[in-house]
């Protein structure tokens, strides 16, 4: 009896038949397919094939079952060919083309970029955006990020609160920030008449508003309420000046016939700083004292001076403008200044107990902002040199007759 191999036809090797070849099991059907029973083992390369409906085409006419084999291009179908990656084929909006869905809760460890121009987020009371780390930013730094030429975040509520919410723990900083260039517009805006904005803080604002509803700092209306003040209280020791006849120069910045009143002891000066706005500057003085002889020859004018670039004056500053009255070509010999001195005695009456005053003001239309200046009294003498004493008569006994004053000048800011 011949020996016979699987496929039943004679191995001429081992019982003299002719048969060679590999052993062939015909196929089945689906309702009764060809099995293999008991343990079975292969010991080279078997290759399973199956041809199937493809899911692409029109002419499927099913899909394969969790048991079923799929074929490669069921797989790609399925998963997607991206290679590394999963993809979800996007669906619609209608019933026959739903939207796909991530159920559960699904978390991307990765950037994740949401095209489109909405993120819905729907069937729920509470929606939140959780940024409580972002990698991709410095720690405690989370950030909604939009760029396009119009960006805007909507709440809508009708009988609620709509609220955007920013609460910071371990000192940290809750930033609102708009920023753009030069021609860029940054708007809040609140429609309402119980529109309110409440803050435990400050506002910082702009220092020059250029209209009457706009808001502003505190630089800006120290400034308009800036002023410079100088005052004298004493007259002892004695200050006074021996004070040449004649109009000083502006060269020596009224002080070349020795009537400045800038010596340490008078502190008759006003520094004022000018903000950055137009405007002008008012300056008041009174200034109290005797003249040895005839007063009424006698007055004041003032000089100023500009500091440097940081705001300091050089010792001694540097006068360089004399504010007094203007001549012509007629009068260039007559004494120039603001306000002459005063007596309440008659001319000659009084040479000794008896103090003049000279009180006035003057405007300086020729400020620059943003520079500091300081203005000090200048004593003009159109008689022979005289001697004046600051605060005091010339007598100097200790009598109720021969008084005492206080003198003072003021440099006041005024925008316009």
């Amino acid at each position: 009896m011949n020996a016979r191999s699987m496929s039943g036809i004679n191995d001429a090797t081992s019982s003299g038949g002719g048969a060679t070849g590999d052993a062939l099991l015909a196929g089945g059907t689906q309702a009764s397919p060809q099995t293999f029973t008991g343990f079975n083992r292969f010991e080279e390369l078997v290759e399973f094939r199956a041809v199937r409906p493809s899911l692409i085409t029109t002419a499927a006419t099913s899909n394969p079952t969790d048991d079923e084999f799929i074929t490669k291009l069921d797989g790609e179908d399925l998963f997607g060919s991206l290679s590394g990656s999963a993809q979800l084929n996007g669906g619609g909006n209608t019933a026959e083309d739903p939207p796909q869905i991530f159920t559960g809760f699904n978390e991307f460890d990765e950037n994740v970029v949401l095209g489109g121009q909405y993120l819905t987020f729907k069937n729920g009371t509470r929606r939140v955006i959780d940024m409580s780390e972002n990698p991709n930013q410095p720690t405690n730094s989370n950030k909604i990020l939009m760029t396009a030429p119009k960006n805007e975040i909507t709440l809508i509520g009708t009988g609620s609160v709509n609220q955007l919410s920013m609460t910071a723990q371990n000192s940290a900083i809750n930033s609102f920030l708009q920023t753009g260039t030069v021609n860029t517009v940054n708007l809040i805006s609140q429609v309402g008449a119980n529109s309110t904005i409440t803050t435990d803080g400050k506002f910082t604002t702009a220092t020059a508003p250029t209209s009457g509803t706009h808001l502003c700092n505190k630089t800006y209306v120290d400034g308009l309420a800036s002023n410079g003040r100088g005052f004298n209280f004493a007259s002892f020791p004695v200050i006074s000046y021996a004070v040449g006849q004649g109009n000083p120069t502006t060269a020596s910045g009224g002080d070349s016939l020795n009537g400045r009143m800038d010596t340490p002891d008078s502190s008759l000066d006003a520094d004022i700083t000018i903000p950055a706005i137009t405007g002008v500057v008012k300056i008041d003085y009174c200034v109290i004292g005797e003249w040895s002889a005839v007063p009424w020859d006698k007055g004041i004018a003032l000089a100023r001076a500009e500091s440097n670039a940081d705001g300091t004056f050089p010792s001694p500053a540097v006068y360089t403008l004399l504010i007094r009255a203007t001549t012509d070509a007629t009068s260039t010999a007559s004494a120039r200044y603001i306000s002459p001195f005063v007596m309440a005695f008659g001319a000659g009456q009084d040479n000794g107990s008896t103090q003049e005053q000279s009180i006035g003001f003057v405007i300086d239309t020729t400020v620059v902002a943003g520079k500091t200046y300081r203005y000090t009294p200048v004593l003009i003498n159109s008689s022979i040199t005289h001697t004046f004493k600051l605060n005091r008569t010339i007598n100097s006994t200790n009598n109720v007759g021969e008084e005492r004053s206080v003198s003072s000048i003021i440099a006041t800011f005024i925008n316009g």
